[in-house]
């Protein structure tokens, strides 16, 4: 079965927000190279070997790679409770780990967002209908530990059925959809088929 293998290709932008008494935290974007992307609905599921819905735990924990000086890669781990099972082995209660392809980095006393693609926090207590592939095999260090395939292709936002039509899902901002300034009408259109499909009942 193919796999969604992501690669570091460069630094896209960074992006500062103030509001009226504060200043939000800085985000900087790395873009990925999926070897192995979705197309379709049809392939997201073709490349999935779990598809559940369910919603995170606050109990976030950074894993980082690289040493003092700079971070290669970055990810943060949380526990996730599953409320529906579509496909794969876990059931309905099961609390598996996430990862989440962002971190937070820290340099004079400055903090930044940093995540790939367009993929942004998830929200605790939100559920979410995910896609995972499997851990890796050979990786003590990723063990029993699940990431959504394909970057932000691989999360959704769980609707109420019959709350969310096609035309509020081309209302709603990026921030709604846990997502970047990043184009996102591929995954708008994802997201519609699968509302359609998991979220209509």
């Amino acid at each position: 079965m193919k796999k969604c293998i992501s690669v570091i290709m460069m630094v896209l932008f960074v992006t500062a927000a103030c509001s009226g008494c504060g200043q939000k935290m800085q985000t900087r974007s790395i873009q990925e190279d999926l070897l192995f992307d979705a197309g379709s609905l049809e392939e997201l599921e073709d490349l999935s070997k779990q598809i559940v819905q369910g919603k995170f735990y606050d109990d976030p924990r950074e894993d980082l790679q690289g040493d003092e000086s700079i971070t290669l890669y970055g990810a943060t781990i949380s526990s996730f409770e599953i409320t529906k099972v579509y496909k794969g082995d876990f059931e309905v209660g099961d609390v598996i780990q996430v990862g989440e392809e962002y971190y937070i980095d820290e340099s004079d006393g400055q903090k930044t967002l940093v995540h790939f693609g367009n993929y942004l926090p998830s929200e605790v207590g939100k559920e979410y209908l995910m896609f995972f592939d499997n851990p890796p095999k050979n990786s003590k260090r990723w063990k029993d530990t699940y990431t959504p395939i394909c970057g932000e292709k691989g999360r959704y936002p769980v609707v109420a059925p019959g709350t969310c039509s096609a035309a509020d899902i081309d209302d709603m901002t990026n921030e709604e959809l846990n997502l970047d300034t990043g184009d996102s009408s591929f995954y708008r259109h994802l997201y519609k088929d699968v509302i359609e499909k998991y979220m209509s009942e």
